[in-house]
């Protein structure tokens, strides 16, 4: 019983950062995402599934402020 006692505090600890660290990767709802394309985009023939590769143009910010992910990040 007394080593219950003595883990009880550590687990609300790590509750606490688990619910803080998830929500650093957090973006808000309608979160504007501007892309640079890294190749033309050709749209004269429809090619359906075709994937552009681009990197952010501009930092993406959390729900707390802290960039989430920098400008220039490569998509992957």
């Amino acid at each position: 019983m007394h080593k219950l006692l003595l883990a009880a505090p550590a687990l609300v600890m790590a509750l606490q950062f688990s619910a803080v660290a998830a929500e650093v990767d957090t973006l808000a709802p309608g979160t504007e995402v501007t892309v640079r394309t890294n190749e033309p985009i050709d749209i004269s023939t429809w090619d359906r599934g075709r994937i552009y590769r681009g990197e952010l143009a501009r930092d993406l910010r959390a729900t707390d402020g802290d960039v989430a992910f920098p400008r220039g990040t490569a998509e992957s």
